[in-house]
C-alpha cells in the first residue's frame, strides 16, 4: 500500500497536467479574426447608410475547414475583390481569406455588439467570432422622418402626415441643411421635379437654359426616401408598393400613368427622370 501511494500521486500529477495542456488547447481558436483598419468594425450608421466592415479569417487548424457565416439582420456577407472570402469559403492551414460585410441601415433592427460568428460547415458547435475588442460595434442613428402627400391641398412643415409636404421637392431641400440623417416617406402618386439644378458640364445642356427637362431631383447624402404608403402609416413595414405605388416621373407633358417604364438615369446626386416613370419603393444615395 505504501508503495502504491508515490504512484497514484504522480499518476494524479499527470491527469491534472493532461487537463490544464487540454484546457489551452480550447482556448485557441481554429480560426481567427483580424479587422482591416481601413473597414473597422466599430461604426454609426443612419438608417438611410451603408457601410462595409472587412475581416481577415485566417484557418490556425492543421486540417482543412468549409466555414460560413452565421445570419445577421442588416449584415450581408458579399464578394469584394481579389482574395474575399466566397459563401461558404474553404480554408487549409494558415490559409486565409477577406471577410467582406455589408452593413444596411435600413435593415438593422437594433445596435450590434457581436459578431460575426462563422461556423464549420454543417456544424454549429464549432463556432468562432472576434474577440470583444474585435467584434462588431455598430451603432444605430436614428433618423428625422419626413412626410410627402401629393394630394394635400396646401403645403405642411413635413413633420407628420396630417402636415406633410404636399411635393417631394420640399422634403429634399429640408433634409439637404439636416445635420441628421433623414427618412422621406412619400404617399402614393405621381411626383415631378420642379427645380433646375446646375451639375457640372450640364449647364444649359442640350435642351437650353432652364427648360423644363433640365428639372431634376437631388438626393443628399444620408437621405432615404421610401415610397408606397397610403398616408397614415407608422411602420416602413405596414407600406404596399404594389397597391399604392409612388411614382418619380420626368414627362412634364403627361400623367405618367399607366406605367411604362420603371428605371431612372443617375448623374452623381442627380436624378434626371427624363420621360422616365419611376415607382419608388426604396431609393438611397450609397456614399
Amino acid at each position: 500500500m505504501m508503495k502504491l501511494l508515490p504512484l497514484l500521486s504522480r499518476f494524479s500529477l499527470s491527469l491534472i497536467g493532461l487537463v490544464f495542456c487540454t484546457g489551452v488547447e480550447a482556448g485557441i481558436p481554429l480560426w481567427k479574426f483580424t479587422p482591416d483598419p481601413n473597414f473597422p468594425p466599430r461604426l454609426s450608421l443612419s438608417s438611410a447608410g451603408t457601410a462595409i466592415v472587412k475581416y481577415i479569417v485566417t484557418n490556425q487548424s492543421q486540417k482543412t475547414h468549409t466555414l460560413v457565416m452565421q445570419p445577421m439582420n442588416g449584415i450581408s456577407q458579399i464578394p469584394l475583390g481579389t482574395g474575399s472570402c466566397i459563401d461558404p469559403f474553404t480554408l487549409g492551414y494558415q490559409q486565409s481569406c477577406t471577410l467582406v460585410l455589408q452593413v444596411d441601415g435600413s435593415e438593422l433592427v437594433d445596435n450590434v455588439f457581436a459578431g460575426p460568428v462563422v461556423c464549420s460547415q454543417g456544424s454549429t458547435l464549432q463556432c468562432y467570432q472576434p474577440g470583444s475588442a474585435d467584434s462588431l460595434f455598430i451603432t444605430r442613428e436614428e433618423a428625422i422622418k419626413l412626410y410627402v402627400n401629393g394630394s394635400l391641398p396646401t403645403n405642411g412643415n413635413g413633420t407628420s402626415w396630417a402636415d406633410a409636404f404636399n411635393n417631394l421637392q420640399s422634403a429634399l431641400e429640408a433634409a439637404e441643411i439636416s445635420a441628421s440623417p433623414v427618412e422621406i416617406w412619400v404617399a402614393q402618386g405621381v411626383y415631378k421635379p420642379s427645380r433646375v439644378y446646375a451639375p457640372q458640364g450640364v449647364v444649359g445642356g442640350a435642351y437650353g437654359v432652364n427648360t423644363p427637362k433640365l428639372k431634376t431631383f437631388n438626393l443628399p447624402s444620408d437621405t432615404a426616401i421610401y415610397g408606397g404608403f397610403v398616408g397614415n402609416e407608422t411602420r416602413r413595414e405596414e407600406r404596399n408598393g404594389l397597391l399604392h405605388p409612388t411614382i418619380l416621373c420626368g414627362d412634364m407633358e403627361s400623367t405618367c400613368l399607366p406605367l411604362i417604364h420603371r428605371v431612372t438615369i443617375g448623374f452623381g446626386t442627380y436624378l434626371w427622370p427624363e420621360t422616365i416613370f419611376y415607382r419608388v419603393q426604396e431609393l438611397r444615395m450609397l456614399n
